[in-house]
């Protein structure tokens, strides 16, 4: 507790009627014995199937829970709809920059459906397969000088893209 570190050894202990010296082996007596007292052999004969019932019961709950939040999983990972990705492009800002394909949010909110439709479609093969198309990948990134901050050092900027 002071800082002072120490090594003091266990006492030779004694198992089965011999008398243990070695580290290792004392360690593994006191392993093999808590582990003994953990088991069921402990327990009394009439609480035995109240334990399994008990861990049955458990078990079928996080089951049940398990089956819940995977049903919640699937429904987050499907696939866009129509609507969810009208409402997306109309809810982004007007003005925002474009992009290495120089295509503005602006441009996105005027196309027609059947454009919107191929749109969705590619978005929710990314989706699903989770491959991001090569060109995707590039971006322009601009280092902003933040407001009163050295020029000279690197962490005075955020990037912008």
């Amino acid at each position: 507790m002071n800082g002072t570190e120490t090594h003091s050894k266990t006492q030779n202990l004694t198992y089965d009627g011999k008398t243990v010296h070695n580290e290792v082996d004392k360690a593994n007596f006191f392993a093999n014995s808590f582990a003994k007292i953990s088991s069921d052999e402990n327990y009394p004969t009439t609480f035995r199937p109240c334990k399994r019932q008990i861990q049955q019961q458990e078990e079928n709950q996080n089951s049940t829970e398990n089956e819940i939040i995977e049903t919640a999983e699937n429904m987050l990972n499907d696939g866009f709809n129509l609507s969810e990705l009208r409402r997306a492009i109309r809810e982004t800002k007007k003005h925002s920059a474009t992009g290495g394909d120089r295509i503005c949010y602006e441009m996105l909110q005027h196309l027609c459906k059947r454009s919107t439709k191929l749109l969705l479609d590619l978005y929710n093969r990314v989706w699903t397969v989770g491959t991001f198309p090569s060109a995707w990948r590039h971006s322009i990134i601009i280092p902003v000088l933040k407001s009163g901050k050295d020029p000279q050092d690197f962490s005075s900027y955020c990037p912008m893209h």
